[in-house]
């Protein structure tokens, strides 16, 4: 991911409006190389630590026993609230890790829709209070990974994000294939987002009980594109509009096919996607 996104990302800048480094209890979390096109947020945050037994860990994150969340916000709007990715050992001793929110599908905590479309320039705040070190290789007696030792501080972090739109192109496609419709797909520099609807399927001729099928989305070659997430909305008629966020590595052309999982495991549909 990083070899796509990362190239497209901007470094950060010292600035006394902006928290882009903050040291507690020994941990040093710092964030660097952001990115967003207006769909996709990226950004990486490192760790640091002359914590021992904290050194000794392969990742480190909030405490899985305990739900600790991380929080994270835009312009002070909470959009985010999670147990978050963790921070994994890096060659060089530090900790990293990759982070991407898809802004098509942002909530607050009520679970409202959040649109920051008209946006061009944004603060992203983040926070966490609690972190736990893991081992990869060793578990409890309650077969869980094994922990090295636990940190309490107040680590917040605050930087700014430019949303640069100059390589977003949306392709209108509207093909269709047994009631299975790929809508439009749009591209930018480092994702495609690709906008699918779903008959029913719980009838004749698709007969999937549970109206749960499967999306498949490969590259001219064959090989299966990597999924950085999505939204499905679900109709009053039983059909489903599902939109779909992939890492984009400038492929001139894309294939979508639906099954029903639930059913046979049968093609319902296959549609080639123009890209150019």
């Amino acid at each position: 991911i990083y070899a796509t996104i990362g190239k497209e990302s901007t470094e950060l800048a010292s600035d006394n409006q902006y928290v882009l480094e903050t040291d507690q209890s020994g941990v040093k979390i710092s964030v660097s190389d952001v990115y967003c096109d207006g769909y996709l947020l990226y950004y990486t945050t490192t760790l640091n630590t002359d914590n021992a037994e904290l050194n000794e860990s392969d990742w480190i994150m909030g405490p899985q026993y305990d739900k600790v969340m991380e929080n994270v916000s835009i312009n002070e709007t909470l959009i985010q609230s999670a147990i978050g990715q963790p921070f994994e050992k890096a060659e060089d001793g530090s900790y990293v890790k990759m982070e991407q929110i898809d802004l098509s599908t942002l909530t607050d905590e009520n679970d409202n829709p959040i649109d920051i479309s008209d946006l061009k320039n944004f603060t992203v705040t983040w926070s966490i209070d609690t972190l736990e070190g893991y081992l990869s290789d060793a578990w409890d007696e309650n077969g869980e990974y094994q922990t090295t030792t636990r940190v309490s501080g107040d680590w917040q972090l605050s930087f700014p994000v430019h949303v640069d739109t100059s390589k977003n192109e949306t392709i209108a496609v509207d093909k269709e294939d047994n009631g299975v419709v790929v809508n439009q797909v749009i591209k930018t520099g480092a994702v495609l987002i690709v906008d699918v609807q779903i008959p029913d399927i719980t009838g004749t001729p698709y007969n999937d009980p549970y109206n749960d099928p499967d999306i498949f989305i490969t590259d001219e070659a064959g090989n299966a594109m990597w999924w950085l997430g999505g939204r499905m909305t679900e109709n009053g008629d039983g059909s489903q509009n599902e939109r779909i966020m992939l890492l984009y590595n400038g492929e001139n052309a894309i294939h979508v096919s639906a099954t029903n999982k639930n059913g046979a495991g049968e093609s319902i549909a296959e549609l080639d996607v123009d890209l150019k």
